[in-house]
């Protein structure tokens, strides 16, 4: 479904360029095509203490910067490493991102 970038409200409720449910006079739709190309591919080392143990996993992870990159890593290690309702006493967590194609390394 399509929304509009300044008011929020599905491109539905814009009838000629003009929001009925709030008045917007600004329909501009959302690109999502646009957002996922800007996403960086990240590889997160996620190290879950449970039970007097280290559980290490290795994911990759789409993200645009790095606080959201550890998060959807935190999140996938402890969906494919733990039962629901284990209890994680420490975390530990190194990020990687992935270099583009076609980028330059500067040093």
């Amino acid at each position: 479904m399509s929304r509009c970038r300044h008011c929020g409200h599905s491109a539905d409720a814009h009838v000629n360029n003009e929001c009925a449910a709030c008045g917007c006079v600004k329909l501009e739709v959302r690109d999502r095509a646009a957002r996922e190309a800007r996403l960086r591919t990240w590889i997160g080392k996620v190290e879950l203490f449970v039970k007097n143990r280290w559980i290490v996993k290795e994911v990759r992870v789409k993200a645009m910067g790095h606080g959201g990159a550890a998060m959807k890593a935190v999140r996938e290690a402890k969906a494919l490493a733990l039962k629901p309702r284990a209890r994680i006493a420490q975390v530990r967590l190194t990020l990687v991102p992935v270099p583009k194609r076609g980028a330059r390394k500067t040093f």
